[in-house]
């Protein structure tokens, strides 16, 4: 064997040992809270208290891995039904809040607006905010948390 293809063999092995280090590192330190996350419905308000039209801002407690937690959210109802919306702004996490007169969600930090729907209406949010999953059972409105 040539000196030629002693190098080239052994940086291929050195290459791929080192590629499934890298591998095996990175499962390793995938942090295992990520891995387990499921979405979990918590309870909001009772369904007696849901908006019949328009949107309503209510604050869910939840629980994970962290202990319980606050966050809130808005209710609103569209042609599809009962949605629910979580109130930080995709931009820089700012919390929106609903403007009846314009019926518009804005957010006070950089002037974004958002539509009933939770669409992007104006300014610099990249994204729509996020719809939160709805279920009405036992006489409360339960709204899904990723935890």
């Amino acid at each position: 064997m040539l000196r030629r293809e002693f190098l080239k063999r052994f940086i291929n092995w050195s290459f791929g040992i080192l590629g499934l280090g890298m591998l095996a590192s990175s499962i390793h330190l995938y942090p295992k809270e990520v891995k387990e996350m499921q979405t979990r419905y918590f309870p909001a308000i009772n369904s007696d208290d849901a908006p019949r039209k328009g949107v309503k801002k209510t604050t869910l407690t939840y629980t994970d891995n962290s202990g319980e937690n606050e966050a809130r959210i808005f209710l609103a109802v569209l042609p599809e039904g009962l949605t629910a919306f979580s109130a930080v702004c995709s931009h820089l996490g700012c919390l929106v809040d609903w403007d009846r007169g314009k019926e518009l969600f804005l957010c006070p930090c950089h002037g974004g607006k958002y539509d009933i729907a939770g669409n992007v209406a104006g300014g610099p949010p990249p994204e729509s905010l996020t719809r939160l999953p709805v279920e009405i059972r036992e006489g409360k409105v339960f709204v899904g948390v990723t935890v």
